[in-house]
């Protein structure tokens, strides 16, 4: 999903602001097909193996009547609604903020993709040592003022130069370092 959101969040814009939209298309289309290849070869391999092993199935009816697993799998949604729903909201701020779409590209790609891709591994590092409640609450409250001062970033960005960017990349880095301490 990361090497997804490289070329889809960043090389897209990217190249619509180097071409045109019809272009970047056209390589995002190649890219889809190129990489669905190991997929599709994956996938004819795997019904040609497959036998049947035993009597026991996986159950959504019986993970769901698993009251831990049904308050997991509901912390989870209620923590990721409020960062997801900024994340989508980000590009559209960063572009009312003026950055044009080829420096938006970049960002995307190489501040927010690469930077969330390290903080995966980072933050799965940390939780073998520090208690993972702990580490949840640190990543809360450094997104909830990541968040606070991308509110008051526009009245500031004049004075500090790349301020608004450097937000973007800690809330990039802050929301993959979540969703890992989450699972």
């Amino acid at each position: 999903s990361y090497i997804g959101g490289l070329i889809g969040g960043g090389l897209f814009l990217y190249f619509v602001d180097m071409q045109d939209w019809q272009f970047a298309l056209i390589i995002l289309l190649i890219c889809v097909l190129i990489m669905s290849l190991p997929a599709f070869m994956l996938w004819s391999n795997l019904f040609q193996n497959l036998q049947p092993q035993g009597t026991s199935r996986p159950s959504l009816k019986y993970a769901f009547s698993n009251q831990t697993v049904l308050y997991g799998i509901l912390f989870v949604v209620i923590s990721q609604i409020g960062t997801r729903l900024v994340l989508a909201m980000m590009i559209p701020f960063l572009v009312d903020q003026g950055l044009d779409l080829k420096k938006l590209g970049l960002l995307a790609a190489g501040g927010g993709t690469m930077t969330a891709l390290c903080a995966v591994f980072l933050s799965g590092i940390i939780i073998r040592y520090i208690n993972v409640k702990k580490v949840f609450l640190c990543v809360l409250l450094l997104e909830s003022l990541s968040y606070t001062a991308l509110y008051f970033s526009p009245q500031f960005s004049s004075a500090i130069t790349g301020s608004i960017e450097a937000l973007y990349i800690l809330c990039s880095l802050l929301s993959a370092a979540k969703f890992v301490v989450l699972y």
